[in-house]
């Protein structure tokens, strides 16, 4: 009899427990999502900053959309790391900007998250266009533009869906969806170089205050910097030159903003080295140097500072194709200079195979300057200029 006590108990307590989590799943419906943010003391700063910049009655009106709301944890650390004393030192219309940047328009719950780029309800600067927000979803782990993670999914009000972040999401630049995309992976990789002295860092970050528009960037797609490789016939970015890339890379940039609807058939485009043709016949194409058909695989990423169509090919001319080889070749495998890798299984390698890389690289360089200086150099020396001793980083023979 007790036992059959004890399970007519259990029973109850689970009845309870479903018709309560529903009483309260309904009440939530019933609100709108604004109400839902202002009821929780959890998103009090959230709730002013809607009331401050007006967008509260947006998010009580019958319009539905999703909203990745930051705590009050989330918003003081964007206040302190932007450094405001409070929400009221914010301009209101930056503050206005940001909050629509949690904004899209329509339900998207969380089982439906798809890994990609979307639209929020910001726009740039003097601009009608929305701004994208690239979400990356693995295993059902949802971050956004690289640096917010949904940490609380499918909130519902009558008027829409509410997503908790744990992180302000900030105002996209070029370089937020670079380092973003795991599919833009190789580029940031040479965009990010040491020897760039961040000079490409900083000018996809830019504001661009005197160009609103802002500037474009081609962006090859992983397999396109693979493939460029095998055409040069190296194994990774770090042993092509700093000029030869450097000269590639101007070739995916422009000075102007060029959105899919403006790249019409024949029109010529601008980069920061050469021109680019747009064939608009049948589907956009671009044409380089090499008359190679570059496809456009995404557009119309829009950052603040300018926009990104992604593209499946690396431009670069023939010419440079085979300049670029017979540098690599004097820099790499001159007949006087040979480096020797270890294995990947000896314990130099596990220690020690970045220096490797980076030293075959200095060493390189130093041989092709004394070279070209027409000075005699030994392997004592080139040791002593490098400060290793180490036999397993490299060999180099007598240079006459």
């Amino acid at each position: 009899m007790r036992n059959y006590l004890v399970i007519f108990n259990f029973f109850l307590i689970v009845l309870i427990s479903c018709s309560k989590d529903k009483i309260i799943q309904e009440k939530t419906k019933e609100s709108t999502i604004y109400e839902i943010i202002d009821n929780d003391i959890n998103y009090s700063i959230l709730s002013t900053a809607l009331r401050i910049t007006k967008l509260d009655e947006v998010l009580k009106s019958d319009d539905v959309f999703t909203l990745y709301a930051p705590h009050d944890i989330a918003f003081m650390n964007f206040l302190i790391n932007s450094g405001y004393g409070s929400l009221q030192e914010v301009p209101e219309s930056d503050l206005k900007k940001i909050l629509l940047n949690h904004l899209m328009e329509g339900e998207l719950e969380y089982r439906n998250f798809k890994t990609g780029y979307f639209k929020t309800l910001a726009k740039k600067n003097q601009s009608d266009e929305f701004l994208s927000i690239y979400i990356n979803q693995v295993r059902m782990r949802v971050n956004i533009n690289g640096s917010s993670r949904i940490i609380q999914g499918n909130v519902r009000g009558s008027n829409g869906i509410i997503h908790v972040v744990n992180s302000v999401i900030p105002i996209p630049s070029l370089s937020t969806f670079i380092m973003a995309d795991p599919y833009l992976y190789n580029l940031s990789l040479a965009f990010s170089r040491d020897d760039f002295d961040n000079n490409f860092t900083t000018l996809l970050s830019n504001s661009f205050d005197d160009k609103p528009a802002g500037i474009t960037l081609f962006a090859p797609i992983n397999n396109a910097f693979t493939d460029f490789l095998s055409e040069l016939e190296v194994d990774r970015l770090s042993f092509i030159d700093t000029p030869s890339l450097l000269q590639t890379l101007n070739n995916h940039i422009t000075e102007n903003s060029y959105l899919l609807k403006d790249l019409s058939n024949n029109l010529v485009i601008s980069t920061l080295r050469d021109d680019l043709k747009v064939k608009n016949f049948d589907g956009i194409k671009l044409i380089d140097q090499n008359n190679r058909e570059i496809d456009i695989i995404y557009n119309d990423i829009q950052a603040n500072n300018g926009i990104i169509h992604i593209i499946d090919k690396v431009q670069l001319k023939e010419k440079e194709i085979k300049n670029l080889k017979d540098d690599i070749q004097k820099m790499y495998s001159m007949n006087d200079f040979v480096p020797i890798i270890p294995p990947n299984n000896s314990a130099v390698y596990k220690c020690q195979h970045e220096k490797i890389y980076k030293n075959i690289k200095k060493l390189s360089q130093i041989i092709l300057l004394l070279k070209q200086m027409k000075l005699d150099v030994s392997k004592s020396i080139l040791e002593n200029v490098l400060e290793k001793k180490n036999p397993f980083f490299f060999k180099v023979l007598e240079i006459s």
